[in-house]
C-alpha cells in the first residue's frame, strides 16, 4: 500500500523537503530559517509514498546529551488532505522498527507539541521534564526505550 522512502543525509530529499515546507512553513506559518538546518544533514529522512506521491516525512538523528546518545524524531509531517488516514502513525512505526533493528542506541526521545502528546503516548513515549513554548506553540519532551 504505502512505500517507504530512507534517505542519509540532505541530498535527494526534495520531496521530504515540499511536505515540510507546505506543512510548517506554509499551513503553520514557522519561520524559514527554523524549518531547515544543520541536523538535516547527519540526519536519516523516511518519506512515505501513496502510488508515487510523497505524502508524509520525518526525520531521526542521533543527539548525544550529557554522555547520553539518544535517537531524535523530528520534522514529522503528514500532507492535509492525508491526515487521520493512520499516515503518521505507519511513519512512527516504521521509525521505530528501523532503529530497533540499529541495535546500537536505545532510547529515543522526540519534542512533541502538547496538542499531539497522546498520539506518541500510544506508540509507548512518556513525558519527561517540563513544557515549554518554541514557534508559539507549547511542547513536551517524549521518550521512549526500544
Amino acid at each position: 500500500m504505502y512505500r517507504v522512502d530512507w534517505k542519509k543525509g540532505n541530498k535527494d530529499i526534495g520531496d521530504s523537503y515540499l511536505i515540510r515546507r507546505q506543512v510548517f512553513l506554509i499551513e503553520r506559518g514557522f519561520p524559514m530559517g527554523d524549518e531547515s538546518d544543520e541536523r538535516d544533514i547527519n540526519a536519516e529522512h523516511i518519506t512515505v509514498y501513496l502510488e508515487d506521491k510523497a505524502i508524509g516525512t520525518a526525520r531521526v538523528f542521533i543527539e548525544i546529551n550529557e554522555e547520553e546518545y539518544s535517537y531524535i524524531i523530528g520534522r514529522v509531517a503528514v500532507l492535509d488532505r492525508y491526515r487521520k488516514k493512520g499516515i503518521g502513525k505507519f511513519i512512527i512505526s516504521e521509525i521505530l522498527k528501523y532503529l530497533e533493528d540499529k541495535k546500537d542506541i536505545k532510547k529515543v526521545k522526540l519534542h512533541a507539541v502538547c496538542a499531539v502528546k497522546n498520539f506518541y503516548k500510544k506508540h509507548g513515549f512518556k513525558s519527561i521534564g517540563e513544557k515549554y513554548i518554541d514557534d508559539g506553540l507549547e511542547h513536551i519532551v517524549m521518550e521512549k526505550n526500544i
